[in-house]
């Protein structure tokens, strides 16, 4: 009981975080008199005040209202690339599943082997040099590693409902093949995913930040955390603020994200029966 009372105050905390994050990004903007891209070269790194809660950057604009901006940018971005990764693990576990031990299911083992043995930010690098940069790219980049977690779960929840005893019975009274994946075993694939999905997405924006910190991402003046960063480290020494501002956006988001995947763990323990594939 304590332990569901623990994993019920994480997700209401963590859904409270969450929605006031959302709202800020999402509204913030139109309060501010300020224009994201536009440059005041007079008020170019100046410090917090009142004027500028977060102060200003090398062109003079308010690097509040382009945290909040960002914000949007990086969790469209981020759910997308989301979608696009649980959309494509799913259908390919299920493939894997379903021709279990057999040809289709080796070729993808094998592919996932040689993506997972490259570290992820050269991949990527090389993934952009064939596709070029700009957030659109970048997203499909981070697609073309991070479906293979949700293609490993899902592969091994279809290999072991397939052993048990009521798949075979739905077989035996005439049920289709299709029918079984997706009136039983999809939904069960989904309730594993929603918990990962959460700590996966931490995950991803973390990526992407990092990749829009190397200069992957986004292009200017539209703002993203991870170029931010990377903009403001030239000055961090003398500005500080330049770098706190947008670290602090970042780690509260993921903060928040993988206080959810807690508290939805922690509360649902959907894990119990389920053993992953490292």
């Amino acid at each position: 009981m304590k332990h569901d009372n623990k994993g019920l105050i994480k997700l209401l905390i963590a859904i409270v975080l969450l929605f006031f994050i959302v709202l800020l990004v999402s509204v913030g903007p139109f309060f501010s008199k300020y224009d994201v891209v536009q440059q005041n070269v007079k008020e170019r790194l100046l410090l917090p005040s009142m004027k500028h809660i977060m102060g200003t950057d090398r062109f003079g604009r308010d690097i509040l209202v382009r945290i909040l901006v960002g914000g949007r940018i990086t969790i469209l971005s981020s759910c997308s690339a989301l979608m696009l990764s649980v959309f494509a693990g799913v259908v390919i576990g299920m493939v894997m599943g379903a021709y279990e031990n057999r040809w289709v299911d080796t070729i993808f083992l094998r592919i996932m082997d040689v993506l997972m043995a490259f570290p992820f930010i050269v991949l990527a690098m090389l993934v952009v040099t064939f596709i070029g940069t700009g957030m659109k790219n970048l997203v499909l980049c981070i697609v073309s590693v991070y479906w293979i977690p949700f293609a490993k779960i899902t592969r091994k929840i279809v290999c072991a409902e397939k052993e048990n005893v009521l798949f075979e019975a739905e077989l035996l009274i005439g049920k289709k093949m299709r029918t079984i994946f997706f009136t039983v075993i999809f939904p069960k694939v989904m309730q594993i995913l929603l918990i990962q999905s959460t700590f996966e997405l931490a995950s991803i924006i973390l990526s992407l930040s990092a990749l829009s910190f190397l200069g992957l991402g986004i292009k200017p003046p539209s703002p993203e955390w991870g170029s931010m960063l990377s903009d403001g480290r030239a000055h961090f020494l003398m500005y500080p603020h330049l770098i706190v501002c947008p670290a602090v956006a970042v780690f509260s988001l993921v903060f928040t994200i993988n206080l959810l995947g807690e508290g939805l763990r922690d509360r649902f323990d959907p894990y119990q029966k389920v053993e992953f594939i490292d």
